[in-house]
């Protein structure tokens, strides 16, 4: 099943043969510098099995549509109660290609549709993460957990 897509990107359900991908994202330590500690390949499995395989998925896959290639996942899913939480981890070799941004439009559209508002969760040192939610309407609106809280509203409060 397919959450979304555009002309270069599809987002989809996790498959379990996505997990030797996953562990390459995941187990990264400089895409986790800002998230947590890089994951073994025992607790990849079970977050794929927890997050992406469950029901309804937290997270959901992102091919690279030229190649059908995975390049990493979103996270999308319910976020108290009218609202859904969205970010997004890519392998190292797919930054700075414009895809993060891409993803969240993608991201936000679906969200329109269904919630009414948007939330982006990031450390305070995430700074691109952060100059992207800025970039698409989200406004900073305090901390949690340690991290810094951007929502976007859909329904014009």
């Amino acid at each position: 099943m397919t959450l979304c897509s555009s002309d270069r990107l599809t987002v989809r359900r996790m498959k379990l043969s996505d997990l030797d991908e996953l562990y390459t994202v995941i187990s990264d330590p400089e895409v986790m510098r800002y998230i947590e500690p890089p994951y073994s390949y025992a607790d990849t499995e079970k977050f794929l099995r927890e997050a992406g395989l469950s029901e309804p998925p937290l997270i959901y896959a992102v091919d690279k549509k030229e190649l059908s290639r995975f390049i990493g996942y979103v996270i999308y899913h319910s976020y108290n109660q009218d609202g859904v939480e969205i970010g997004w981890l890519l392998k190292p070799e797919e930054w700075h290609k414009g895809f993060a941004g891409e993803l969240t439009e993608m991201l936000l559209g679906v969200a329109a549709r269904s919630a009414r508002y948007a939330v982006i969760e990031c450390a305070p040192e995430q700074e691109v993460t952060k100059r992207i939610a800025l970039k698409h309407g989200f406004v900073h609106s305090g901390m949690a957990d340690g991290c810094e809280v951007f929502v976007r509203r859909f329904d014009g409060t």
